[in-house]
């Protein structure tokens, strides 16, 4: 009887949902009593200026970190030509607000991210690329070494990207770039950040290296990282992660602590669909339901609630606080062009233990 399978698989997925809530709720608490907070870290990601004061009240009320993008096309549009403006005034910011600082990813080879000259530098050698990498990245450390509490190297460079490289190419752009930061802010802690922890983009090429084995090869190189950053571009297609359980993002959690250092997690989860899929689309989920603010708010708090309830999770992201923050992936914001809170902010601030009033 097909209607009483699918209704024994119902009565299985909710049972597996009761059980990772317990497991959440028995993390958390042991997380407090071991460790003396109620919470990982929470971290929002800027990039517009807020269109109101409320708007930035609302950020300040869910965040207590500020994730800052250096996004080489807009820092260095034309080669040699410099421009810091939004940087520092990103910097001032969150320093005025007494906020942690989370400067970078510093490199991502996407054309949303690289300047337009950088891909002449593809008909030349690797080393040539890297020493332009290296000098780039030196101007960024050397300018606000300091006042940053972590760096965030790059991000992605697990899956193909726009240069056309391959795994070990990219592996040694990887311990490049945490070269150039750490010769140059010693002492200050540095995490790459992985898309796609599942590997989808195996299905693409069998030649790729999995996003685990590229994160393991660089630990076991000890070059220094104190920190694995893990990004769900939750139903993105391509270059996000398919929709899985919550049991699923709790055993990846667990797979990824074996590699001993603090995980930071990131949440890229869409309310709608993109007029332009022209680089990516939205999944709908596979329940065949239309993506909306309600689901959206749905899979925030899952994920929120998993990642903050893992012991290796020592901070969770959100990486569009309105969706002009995020040009790569379209219709992710927390908040509408005007700043008024979406559904998914409640589920954030549940999930995370942000201020609620």
């Amino acid at each position: 009887d097909v209607a009483l399978a699918c209704q024994s698989i119902n009565h299985g997925l909710n049972a597996i949902d009761a059980l990772m809530e317990d497991l959440r709720r028995f993390e958390r608490q042991r997380a407090a009593e071991t460790v003396g907070i109620p919470h990982t870290l929470r971290v929002g990601t800027v990039g517009m200026p807020f269109a109101s004061p409320s708007m930035e009240e609302l950020f300040l009320e869910m965040f207590d970190a500020v994730s800052i993008p250096v996004r080489w096309r807009d820092v260095e549009s034309e080669e040699g030509q410099i421009c810091w403006d939004e940087l520092d005034r990103w910097i001032d910011w969150a320093q005025s607000r007494q906020r942690r600082i989370l400067l970078g990813p510093l490199l991502r080879i996407d054309r949303h991210w690289l300047p337009d000259w950088v891909y002449l530098l593809q008909n030349r050698s690797l080393d040539v690329l890297l020493r332009s990498i290296d000098e780039f990245i030196g101007r960024v450390v050397e300018r606000y070494r300091g006042r940053v509490d972590l760096w965030q190297v790059a991000a992605g460079l697990n899956v193909p990207g726009d240069l056309g490289l391959v795994s070990d190419d990219r592996l040694r752009v990887a311990a490049a770039a945490i070269e150039s930061v750490r010769s140059r802010a010693e002492g200050t802690p540095v995490v790459m950040r992985f898309d796609q922890p599942w590997s989808e983009t195996l299905i693409r090429s069998e030649l790729e290296l999995p996003a685990f084995y590229f994160a393991d090869a660089l630990v076991r190189a000890e070059l220094g990282l104190r920190g694995i950053g893990i990004d769900l571009h939750w139903g993105y297609w391509p270059g996000g992660s398919l929709h899985r359980d919550a049991l699923a993002v709790h055993m990846m959690l667990q797979r990824w602590s074996r590699l001993e250092l603090p995980l930071l997690v990131g949440l890229t989860v869409p309310h709608s669909l993109p007029d332009n899929p022209q680089d990516q689309q939205v999944l709908s989920p596979k329940s065949g339901q239309p993506i909306s603010d309600d689901t959206q708010a749905k899979h925030v708090g899952m994920l929120a609630s998993v990642a903050a309830a893992s012991p290796a999770v020592h901070g969770v992201a959100y990486n569009a606080f309105c969706d002009a923050d995020s040009p790569r992936f379209a219709c992710a914001g927390l908040v509408t062009t005007h700043g008024s809170p979406r559904l998914a902010c409640q589920q954030w601030r549940k999930a995370t233990g942000a201020n609620i009033g």
